[in-house]
């Protein structure tokens, strides 16, 4: 920004603050009250122009900045941080310069993460040592590497030292919050439980029921059964589309020729009951 003009600094500090929409509204504001105090209004093309053309430069800019601090600092800052420079380096490193840091950023946080993992090990295999269960529970939640196992013996001796703070004898209050820390570790299916208290509060089984799907061999000591996930609604699948017909195959339809008309019963009774011309002239013969 140092290098900008004067003139161009305050508007620099708009776009980094808010960006081009903040720019907008901060000349709607102005132009506002401009109008309310019968004042020149603000042409705001020739701004917004700028701002639009400082944006890009200003955030690369900006990264660059907090990239260097990163790559500076990278054995102490927290790896949140670190993975969001990382993530923005998509939009920002677009020079050979720019993407060189962010190499070396990426190279920096996979060897961070190795020395943090080597360090996460070791104080957790000190927790356990020292029989300090909730703590165990809840540092072996948290690796630097998401997703990373533990190794099986570490996790055999974790989920036995929290099987046996899970005794009939252990105060209920007690049993609830390493409850709570089993299900969220990731020895949560291993843990089985030394016994369940003879009578259970309401609080501690209310506490079985919340974490009875993630650990169910821990619920069926109280009676408590995991509800099923209840599946998602989905739509039946279409029928299948009826067969096509080849029109060059199919044969014509005809229409049906219809019948001679058969005379009803009625009609016939009527033709029977009227005298032909023959049997008129006959009668009218041998009545003269």
């Amino acid at each position: 920004m140092a290098a900008l003009p004067d003139d161009q600094q305050p508007l620099a500090r708009e776009v980094l603050k808010a960006g081009v929409p903040g720019v907008r509204k901060s000349i709607e504001r102005m132009n506002a009250k401009a109008a309310a105090e019968s004042l020149p209004q603000i042409k705001s093309e020739p701004i917004l122009a700028l701002a639009e053309q400082l944006a890009p430069v200003l955030k690369a800019a900006e990264w660059h900045d907090r990239a260097d601090a990163a790559l500076a600092g990278i054995a102490k800052i927290d790896l949140r941080d670190i993975r969001s420079v990382i993530a923005a380096a998509d939009r920002a490193a677009r020079t050979d310069e720019t993407r060189t840091l962010a190499e070396s950023l990426r190279a920096g946080l996979a060897q961070r993460l190795e020395v943090d993992h080597r360090r996460w090990l070791d104080e957790l295999a000190g927790t356990i040592g020292e029989g300090r269960t909730i703590r165990a529970l809840r540092l072996s939640s948290r690796p630097p590497k998401a997703g990373t196992p533990l190794p099986p013996d570490m996790a055999e001796r974790l989920a036995n030292l929290a099987a046996a703070d899970l005794s009939p004898t252990t105060n209920q209050q007690r049993w609830s919050t390493v409850v709570d820390s089993v299900s969220l570790s990731p020895v949560r299916t291993q843990v089985i439980p030394l016994g369940a208290p003879e009578k259970p509060s309401e609080d501690l089984l209310t506490t079985v029921r919340r974490l009875a799907d993630r650990v169910p061999q821990i619920a069926t000591l109280f009676g408590i059964e995991p509800q099923a996930p209840s599946p998602r609604g989905r739509r039946p699948p279409p029928p299948p589309p009826a067969p096509e017909v080849d029109k060059a195959t199919e044969q014509p339809t005809e229409a049906p020729t219809p019948d001679a008309e058969q005379p009803t019963d009625t009609e016939a009774a009527d033709t029977a009951e009227q005298p032909t011309d023959t049997g008129a002239a006959t009668d009218s013969a041998e009545t003269s």
